[in-house]
């Protein structure tokens, strides 16, 4: 990381938590154009099965008549994010019968937070100076063939365009990346994974 990149984290790292959730929106946002209208909210509460769940932002989809909700949590902390964070999302989206759950940090995670996360099925995103960076995709997707980790950076090159990286040379890449449901914009599209 250059003297450059390390400024530009530091300048992320001074947002208040209301600023950082607001980025992390604009990021789903970004990130979810696609042949799939996904509508993003900031936060707000959501009622579950015991009660009403202050959630960082949310973002709803609907693919083959079938409604999807991703629930996102946006960690601003200077330390890595802890197994407890993913552990009180896993809860929440229990509670709530969301369908997919992303925990975004600006320092990364642990490796119990990993471990625990890939045993739920729930994204890890860094959100790095560049861009945001896949530390943790999701549940794995034999039935397309989508690895279970898959390292992906995407970053602004000039306004309104994305670049998109890849560790492995046959990931789907697509609407949701964010998400960790790259295989959704297969489906819709009708093409057959990369």
């Amino acid at each position: 990381m250059g003297d450059d990149d390390r400024e530009q984290l530091g300048e992320v790292l001074d947002l208040t938590w209301q600023q950082y959730e607001h980025l992390v929106k604009h990021h789903l946002q970004e990130v979810a154009r696609g042949p799939v209208a996904v509508t993003v909210h900031g936060k707000r509460d959501l009622v579950g099965a015991s009660g009403e769940f202050e959630i960082d932002a949310t973002a709803e989809f609907e693919v083959m008549g079938m409604a999807f909700v991703v629930v996102v949590e946006a960690k601003n902390h200077r330390r890595r994010v802890g197994r407890d964070v993913i552990m009180a999302l896993w809860a929440k989206l229990q509670e709530l019968a969301g369908h997919k759950g992303a925990v975004f940090s600006t320092s990364g995670f642990q490796s119990g937070a990993i471990e625990y996360a890939a045993a739920k099925g729930i994204a890890l995103v860094q959100l790095t100076p560049t861009g945001m960076t896949m530390v943790r995709k999701g549940a794995q997707n034999d039935l397309h063939g989508t690895p279970v980790c898959v390292a992906q950076l995407v970053r602004t090159t000039k306004p309104g365009v994305k670049h998109v990286t890849t560790d492995h040379p046959s990931a789907p890449l697509g609407l949701a990346i964010a998400l960790g449901t790259t295989w959704l914009e297969e489906i819709v599209s009708g093409k057959p994974p990369r």
